[in-house]
């Protein structure tokens, strides 16, 4: 549908490293071209900044142009933003296929700007180990060294004395001879054969690492890969782990358990017909108003793409975050399901009821504000806020 072609999500882990996806949209005024006829109609040009290596902005105009003879005259300058713009390196999630032009190539792109020569990786041991054996090659130059000047001093001493020793052949011997020589008869000094006893252990303990069954994860039939075995002695010493969020560490699955309504609390059931919720909310229950609010609220704010599937009309949704898609599936399983997003308004079918929500602006989730709101103006004609967040943010208001 034409809802689909203008709303996509994007994955952008290959840039940031950031798994929960993100929204891009067409501007209204191009998402009429949905075929190629419809696109070899359109003649304008692209006017943006210089390639940069920010991720989340980007500034430019298009500007639409219409041909009259051999002149062009400038119909409209509509303005380009980081919403606009499908990074390179990014994967499309919720849509097979877009229309679009080339802004950044080769080295310009975003991707290749942020790209720098990954760090060599080395573990205390190594860095140990280098700076004994400098110590030691150190220590072997200065004995060679005076090796030599005391050989030459001994030599000079001793003639012409001492003529069965073959002084007279050594006299003939220059200094960088003599050097040499000691620096061959002193080389055992140098541990080289250190080195590759721990490369060799640590070949070994990486194989440990492929063949232990407790890191081996049986539903992805995926074994623990030991990709470098520099780092292995280290695995031992750490004692604290860092995480910027809980989703680096856990599986971060999201899944709606139960709800909490005008102090009722409500679980879920096989259906919709059989849950608690649903029959106060039809009964005439006290609290049926708050509990058709509570539906409506997670049913219409968010920002959850649906996507039908060809084969049993099953409705899959696309989120930024797991917890958002969470929620519209728990609406979804009492009988409000959302099922068509355009750029103005959403549809939900409600217990049967199909209704229409105008969406008039969205204000979307940051970590400042720890919060989503979105005003909608409902069937009955009313302009609502709906509003969802921490519950730090939403019991002082």
């Amino acid at each position: 549908s034409a809802s689909l072609k203008l709303y996509v999500y994007i994955e952008t882990a290959n840039l940031d490293g950031e798994t929960n996806l993100k929204i891009r949209q067409a501007l209204p005024e191009t998402a009429r071209f949905l075929e190629i006829k419809d696109l070899s109609l359109f003649t304008g040009t692209v006017e943006c900044e210089q390639p940069n290596r920010h991720l989340y902005e980007f500034t430019g105009i298009l500007k639409e142009t219409s041909k009259h003879t051999t002149s062009y005259y400038l119909l409209r300058t509509l303005p380009l933003g980081p919403d606009q713009v499908l990074l390179r390196g990014a994967m499309l999630r919720n849509t097979n296929w877009v229309f679009g032009i080339v802004i950044y190539t080769g080295h310009e792109t975003k991707l290749m700007k942020n790209s720098t020569s990954a760090p060599l990786k080395r573990s205390t041991v190594d860095k140990l180990t280098n700076t004994q054996i400098l110590m030691l090659f150190f220590i072997l130059i200065v004995l060679c060294l005076l090796s030599a000047i005391f050989n030459e001093l001994w030599i000079k001493m001793h003639i012409p004395g001492d003529w069965y020793i073959g002084i007279d052949d050594l006299i003939s011997v220059n200094f960088g001879y003599n050097l040499l020589t000691f620096i061959i008869l002193y080389n055992n000094l140098i541990p080289i054969s250190l080195q590759v006893s721990l490369e060799v252990v640590r070949f070994a303990q990486a194989n440990f690492i492929n063949m232990d069954t407790d890191m081996y994860h049986e539903e992805s039939d995926t074994p623990a890969v030991a990709r470098t075995s520099n780092l292995n002695e280290e695995l031992g010493q750490v004692k604290y782990i860092f995480s910027d969020k809980t989703g680096t560490l856990t599986r971060n699955v999201m899944d709606f358990k139960k709800c909490s309504i005008a102090e009722n609390i409500y679980t879920l059931a096989e259906t919709p017909q059989e849950t608690q919720l649903v029959k106060d909310l039809q009964s005439g229950h006290p609290a049926s108003h708050h509990i058709r609010e509570f539906l409506v609220l997670l049913s219409v704010c968010h920002t959850v793409i649906p996507e039908k599937s060809n084969i049993n009309d099953e409705i899959q949704y696309h989120a930024a975050s797991p917890d958002e898609q969470a929620l519209v599936r728990g609406a979804c399983r009492f009988g409000y399901v959302f099922d068509t997003r355009t750029p103005q308004h959403v549809e939900i079918n409600a217990l049967g009821t199909r209704e229409r929500y105008e969406i008039l602006n969205v204000l979307e989730f940051t970590s400042t504000r720890k919060r989503m709101s979105v005003i909608a103006r409902v069937p009955g004609g009313q302009i609502k806020l709906y509003c969802k967040g921490a519950d730090t943010v939403i019991y002082e208001r």
